[in-house]
């Protein structure tokens, strides 16, 4: 597995257990985590859906909040340097973006061994 696809796991693990808890106990005026999840969807879908699909905005808005909420998490965990981190945690240098050092004796592998 790459560092990619556990990345975009841990995202969607992360993102359940958070709109878990921010929808455990609904309250009448919504508070904390609440109130933000609440003022994003209702964003979405007053301003963004209900604009561009009219009647059809409650058939589709679950797919938008989740779409959104996801690329949004999946963004914020990329600004994470995680190589960096899991290089300090492993003790192995990470190479990733790094370029190969060449000495005399290494060739191209693409170069003939014939000499000519």
């Amino acid at each position: 597995m790459s560092n990619h696809a556990f990345m975009v796991i841990v995202s969607a693990v992360f993102l359940m257990i958070v709109v878990s808890i921010a929808t455990k106990s609904p309250k009448l005026v919504p508070r904390g985590l609440q109130n933000l999840v609440e003022s994003v969807c209702v964003f979405i879908r007053e301003e963004l859906a209900r604009p561009m699909l009219g009647h059809h905005t409650d058939t589709y808005v679950g797919f938008l909040w989740t779409t959104f909420f996801f690329i949004l998490t999946l963004n914020l965990v990329a600004m994470i340097p995680t190589e960096k981190i899991f290089g300090l945690i492993t003790h192995r240098p990470s190479h990733i973006g790094a370029r190969r050092r060449r000495t005399s004796s290494s060739r191209a592998p693409w170069a003939s061994s014939r000499s000519s």
